[in-house]
């Protein structure tokens, strides 16, 4: 019962965060055409920046998970990469806006280590793969979520604001998880 509300606020930060991967999806057709993109161009700000990142700082987040405050980093490298999210939507460059994708995917490495580890203390093992299939629903909701609204935010208000969107969950989560929710 007391990991109820922890695998909530676990689920939802995932949740978010896959939000932001969907979005990058949907408007990468208004990027290509304000910075006048090549498809290679392209590749790169969409996945290979965000992906090299992710698997780099990894196993170094993953790493550090083991020996610290698993709340507070993932606390702190929430805000971060919603500092990275808010900086893309004013990303006034290509160079500009892929070192905010590098950010993002680096911050975002943090996320499933921490939550992970916090699932397997504070859920009972006879509960946990329960708990975990509850937490990675966060990865179709936060999907399902960037590409429903944030094509409906993009055609309406342009593709930073998706962007900006997207990054006052994540702070807001981050001080939920700091506040509420305990290692």
């Amino acid at each position: 019962m007391k990991h109820r509300w922890p695998l909530i606020v676990l689920t939802l930060i995932a949740t978010i965060q896959f939000f932001d991967r969907a979005l990058m999806v949907v408007v990468v057709e208004p990027i290509k055409q304000e910075f006048s993109l090549s498809d290679s161009q392209l590749g790169l700000v969409a996945g290979l920046s965000y992906a090299v990142a992710f698997a780099l700082a990894g196993i170094p987040l993953g790493w550090l998970a083991d020996r610290v405050n698993r709340r507070k980093l993932l606390a702190g490298v929430l805000v971060a990469w919603s500092g990275f999210v808010a900086l893309a939507g004013s990303a006034q460059s290509y160079a500009a806006l892929v070192a905010t994708r590098v950010g993002i995917g680096a911050m975002d490495a943090g996320g499933q280590p921490c939550s992970v580890s916090m699932i397997a203390d504070l859920v009972p093992r006879e509960k946990r793969a329960g708990a975990v299939a509850v937490f990675f629903a966060g990865v179709p909701l936060g999907m399902l979520l960037g590409f429903m609204g944030g094509a409906l935010i993009a055609s309406q208000y342009g593709w930073r604001a998706g962007f900006y969107v997207a990054a006052v969950p994540g702070v807001l989560l981050a001080l939920l998880l700091w506040f509420t929710v305990h290692e």
